[in-house]
């Protein structure tokens, strides 16, 4: 479901060990991209909607042509940061997805092997398909969050569950919504 960049190894680093992990800049390779489908929640209501925006970063916001008086302020942010998690959380996920069919009446986004990375392990014919995951909501190891709060400047601390770490970055945001509960800018 989302580009990840890592996991990168920690030399040295043992379950327990402290890492804090600063964002000094995010600066996006090119336009970005909004998307909008009736299967995502939030447009339940709006039968077959599906639209795709693109915008383009124009000094410090964000600019489409589709939506010309609309300005979005470039807040770039990581929605998924965090370190690898512990076996046992990776064995309880691996519970939670059997289990989707009788929480939620079917499985919510498989684990689809024609997009699976690394391929040599969770591909189609990979080598340990059985232990992949999604990309997880949120735990000890941090994970897919979306908060907006973990921008530019900030420092996140999070706890080693494995040996070397395994610091993974990415479903990076050029914006995301609820800017209005914070702080306006400095002076």
């Amino acid at each position: 479901m989302h580009i990840i960049t890592g996991p990168v190894g920690i030399a040295n680093a043992m379950p327990g060990d402290k890492l804090a992990i600063e964002i000094l800049d995010i600066a996006p390779l090119g336009p970005a991209f909004t998307f909008a489908d009736s299967g995502l929640g939030f447009l339940d209501d709006i039968p077959d909607y599906r639209d795709w925006v693109w915008w383009k970063k124009v000094g410090n916001v964000w600019k489409t042509p589709k939506l010309p008086n609309v300005e979005i302020p470039y807040e770039p942010f990581p929605g998924s940061i965090g370190v690898l998690p512990s076996a046992e959380y990776v064995k309880m996920k691996l519970a939670h997805h059997d289990n989707e069919t009788s929480i939620y009446g079917g499985a919510a986004w498989p684990v689809n092997p024609f997009q699976a990375i690394p391929e040599s392990i969770c591909g189609e014919s990979g080598s340990r398909p059985e232990y992949c995951l999604r990309t997880m909501a949120g735990g000890d190891f941090f994970g897919n969050t979306d908060t907006q709060r973990m921008g530019i400047g900030t420092t996140l601390f999070l706890t080693c569950q494995v040996a070397g770490c395994g610091l993974g970055m990415g479903d990076i945001h050029g914006a995301q919504g609820d800017v209005s509960s914070r702080p306006p800018p400095g002076p």
